[in-house]
């Protein structure tokens, strides 16, 4: 099994660090040199690491956490590097398909979190005006399930994710309890999730009492960036809550 040396050396001692544009970058160029997404990599390397799951890796490659474990992040590098550069599978796409890759990605997600639309408002709103597109293909293009895209369809969901404004932040109406939800703010609730390995869930059967931080629906669009505003007391509890769990 590839590096199963890897597996446990590292499970003891964890380090986090800091996670830099130059290391976030390192591995997105890896993934475009060897064809492999956060989903295949772990399909077929997610043993190098008994701590390394796929939303970690999603959140070291989108950047939406401030620190990382060392070890999984220098076992995910070491694995990368020790890799041949990726098939294009230009010899079997289909006739309009194009390689999805991760640039192709990232754009798709840039763009739903400054819209605040995600894959179910978009469809619901222009869907139908897109031949070949439903929700479960836009979600595996999103989420890169999948290692080809119809050119057409693909570019006409950008074209019109780029004609859209930036989510409405609500600045006028929102109630004297609310304020706007930003990007930054998001990212915060994704970064404290990441520390503490505790999920929106576990932290509501735990902690969530009387309701006092809102639903699991709620809390979820908070951590997506799909919602415009937020109470600013739940948040602010919320994020004191999390800082006060000690790291996983």
């Amino acid at each position: 099994m590839l590096c199963q040396r890897w597996r446990d050396s590292y499970h003891s001692g964890m380090t986090r660090i800091p996670l830099t544009q130059d290391m976030i970058d390192a591995l997105r160029a890896e993934m475009r040199r060897t064809k492999l997404g956060s989903i295949a990599f772990m399909k077929r390397y997610g043993h190098v690491h008994t701590e390394l799951t796929k939303n970690i890796l999603e959140t070291i490659r989108t950047g939406s956490s401030k620190t990382v474990e060392q070890h999984i992040y220098e076992a995910i590098m070491r694995t990368f590097a020790w890799l041949p550069d990726g098939k294009r599978y230009t010899k079997n796409l289909r006739g309009g398909y194009v390689p999805l890759t991760p640039q192709m990605i990232d754009a798709l997600n840039d763009h739903m979190m400054r819209t605040r639309l995600g894959s179910s408002a978009f469809i619901k709103k222009h869907g139908a005006s897109i031949d070949g597109l439903n929700l479960s293909k836009l979600e595996s293009m999103r989420a890169g399930r999948v290692h080809m895209a119809d050119k057409a369809v693909y570019d006409t969901v950008i074209q019109i994710y780029a004609s859209l404004p930036d989510g409405l932040r609500h600045t006028n109406n929102v109630a004297a309890d609310r304020i706007s939800l930003t990007k930054p703010m998001a990212d915060l609730l994704k970064a404290e999730i990441e520390r503490t390995k505790v999920s929106l869930s576990v932290f509501l059967k735990r902690y969530g009492a009387g309701r006092q931080y809102a639903s699991l629906k709620t809390l979820t669009s908070i951590r997506d960036g799909t919602v415009g505003s937020v109470d600013k007391k739940m948040y602010d509890n919320l994020i004191k809550k999390y800082n006060s769990l000690p790291d996983s």
